[in-house]
Order: C-alpha cells, then structure tokens, then sequence
C-alpha cells in the first residue's frame, strides 16, 4: 500500500497493444523482457522499461513474494500469466508444434480470474492484454516463442514511496495457479 499519497487512478495508464513505446513493438518488448528475466534488478532499471519478472512454474513453485526499487519515470512491463516454449534442440522440425503449444496453453486460460491489482486498491483485469511473440527469438543460444497475458504501465504511474502490485493467472480447470505479489520502492 502506498504510504505517502492517496491513489489517483488516473496515474495508473497502460500501452495499448498497437502502442509503439520507445519505438519498439509490444511483442519486440515481450522479447526483451525474456531476455532479461534473470537480470539483475539495477541491469533492470536501465532502459526506459523495468521488466517485473514473474515466477516460472515448476521451478519457483515457493516463490511468492517479490520486491524491486524503481525508478517513477520508468514503464513497468508484468505477466499476471504466460507460456515460453524453448526449442532446444534449435531443429525447426519443432518450430511449428511450439507455436501450437503457446497458442493452446494461453488458450485454457480463465480470462475471468486474470487480476492485476495495484495498491489492494487499483484493479487492472481491463488492461491485461494477450499478446505472443509471432516469431522465434533468441534466449540463451536457444529458440523460443511466447504467448500470454501482459500489463505494460506508462512511466510515472507511481508516486514516489511504497506500493504493491498482486496479480494471479488460472487456467479454466485451476490446475494452474500463478499469483504474485510485488513490492515497489519508487524512487
């Protein structure tokens, strides 16, 4: 909860997914995040974007819990859900069932339960936008394609001091849960 300010829901403005922000494409952008998903929080905070990572199932399955400094005048860029596929045999033999598998991974997705919530008091579900990545990209040495949910937060949407971001993805069954909540330090 932001400690400082009273929340203006007006701060809280998003790209749209024909946005081009600082010049590059939202999936060009998805991209980017990818690559810098084991980044360093100060690597992070360079570029114009602060890419909030999310928790990879299966191997962070404890991990719920995040916290980040950032700076006011950055875009944040977060997945409340989303599937990578990695190619690493780096064979196109295997080009096309990755693509089919993000597309039906995403496709079981509850859109419903989607939830983007800033502050315990923000909700951003009607800005969580589908977006994939409509060609293979290179992560570490390897192929790979993506499809999911995203927000992607205009610079200056915090005021400076404490907030919080929870999200949480689901698939229709709830086999797959995915829910986060990350602390920001707005500087």
């Amino acid at each position: 909860m932001n400690e400082n300010k009273e929340i203006n829901p007006s701060f809280f403005q998003t790209y749209n997914l024909e946005d081009k922000p600082f010049g590059l494409s939202y999936s060009e952008w998805l991209v980017k995040w990818w690559q810098g998903y084991l980044m360093p929080d100060r690597k992070r905070n360079e570029g114009p974007v602060f890419f909030i990572p999310g928790k990879l199932i299966g191997v962070q399955s404890e991990l719920s819990e995040r916290k980040f400094k950032i700076d006011k005048d950055k875009a944040i860029l977060l997945s409340p859900i989303n599937w990578i596929g990695i190619n690493y045999a780096n064979d196109s033999k295997n080009d096309q069932k990755l693509r089919e598998d993000a597309k039906l991974e995403i496709d079981i997705i509850n859109k419903d339960v989607i939830s983007v919530l800033i502050d315990d008091t923000i909700e951003m579900r009607d800005h969580c936008i589908r977006v994939s990545t409509p060609n293979f990209f290179s992560l570490d040495g390897k192929m790979a394609i993506t499809d999911g949910y995203w927000v992607f937060l205009k610079p200056n949407s915090f005021t400076t001091g404490k907030h919080t971001i929870s999200s949480f993805g689901s698939c229709r069954s709830g086999t797959i849960r995915v829910g986060m909540k990350y602390h920001l330090t707005v500087k």
